[in-house]
């Protein structure tokens, strides 16, 4: 089997993103939504909503989606051998998610039942709310999946799956990679509601954790600097923390980087995260400095907010004058 650089294993879905002339036309419809956040709603509601943001809203991208999908997808452009690991749909939804991830391998994609939705409203002021709708993903285990796919990858990056049964399916799978495999972890939001003790076989195996400070602080209870150190201790050897427009910062046990954001126009921040964690695992794989990695994920991560969904992924420019020091 060919070694491929990166496998993203976690949810498969398709993205609706929606633009809106006012957030608060979710609340006054009833659904409980918080921008910035994602909220799992069950499937039976998804033609409500559906409905309400095709009347009072505009679609402005429909794509394929998923977190460590969209970071495959990332770093396919930055030059990266990359494929995906995960189920979905035996639909036309299915067909198109697919499409979207062409030229990355799929041998570890299964195809059964419906294809999960993520609708990503966005408001005036750049604001957004996500509605998760899990499909296939949410299936007990990743059955038939075919684990040869990681466990040829040099690096493994996971994103969360929804349902206690897929994470343990993924926990156990991660344990049966290869030593030399290495183990990356963008936890979201669904997993860092559980906590940091939840995880913990996910993490035992983790070397690089990739989060945002809000995450930081649900999986640790603690403002996200201590809570960072303190993740350093369940296993990763390496977490990063994205602040958005505040740049990032890197932990390791011996130093801390801050990373500084890169100034860009701002259309869609949906995926951005992903996008930073290519350029950074990018850098990773090539062996570049820590800090070195950081620079080129904000470089990456400033060019997709260009525009929306994975229209604006950057290419391999983005090692253009880095700085290696």
């Amino acid at each position: 089997m060919t070694r491929l650089d990166l496998v993203g294993f976690g949810a498969l879905n398709l993205d609706l993103v929606y633009r809106v002339a006012d957030l608060g036309l979710l609340w006054r419809a009833g659904l409980e939504a918080v921008p910035g956040r994602e909220t799992v709603l069950p499937r039976e509601e998804m033609p409500h909503v559906l409905a309400l943001l095709s009347s009072e809203g505009r679609l402005v991208a429909r794509e394929g989606g998923g977190s460590a999908a969209n970071t495959a997808v990332a770093c396919a452009r930055l030059g990266l051998r990359a494929g995906v690991v995960g189920r979905v749909g035996a639909d036309e939804d299915g067909d198109f998610v697919l499409r979207t991830m062409a030229g990355l391998d799929l041998r570890g994609v299964v195809r059964a039942g419906r294809t999960g939705c993520s609708l990503v409203v966005l408001g005036p002021e750049g604001d957004r709310c996500i509605f998760v709708f899990p499909g296939t993903d949410w299936d007990p285990g990743p059955a038939g999946v075919d684990l040869a796919v990681p466990g040829a990858a040099r690096l493994v990056h996971l994103s969360s799956l929804v349902g206690p049964g897929p994470r343990l399916a993924q926990q156990e799978a991660v344990a049966a990679l290869p030593p030399e495999v290495v183990v990356s972890l963008d936890p979201g939001e669904i997993y860092a509601r559980l906590g940091a003790a939840a995880l913990e076989g996910l993490l035992r195996r983790t070397a690089i954790l990739l989060a945002t400070a809000e995450e930081v602080a649900m999986l640790t209870g603690r403002e996200w600097e201590e809570g960072a150190r303190e993740l350093l201790g369940f296993g990763p050897e390496v977490v990063v923390v994205r602040r958005g427009a505040l740049g990032a910062t890197i932990f390791t046990a011996r130093r801390e980087w801050a990373v500084p954001p890169v100034p860009t126009e701002v259309v869609d921040t949906t995926g951005a995260g992903d996008v930073f964690n290519a350029g950074f695992l990018a850098g990773v794989l090539r062996g570049y400095p820590l800090e070195v990695c950081g620079q080129l994920a904000a470089r990456a991560a400033a060019a997709s907010l260009k525009g929306y969904g994975r229209t604006r992924y950057p290419g391999p420019e983005v090692f253009d004058g880095r700085n290696q020091r």
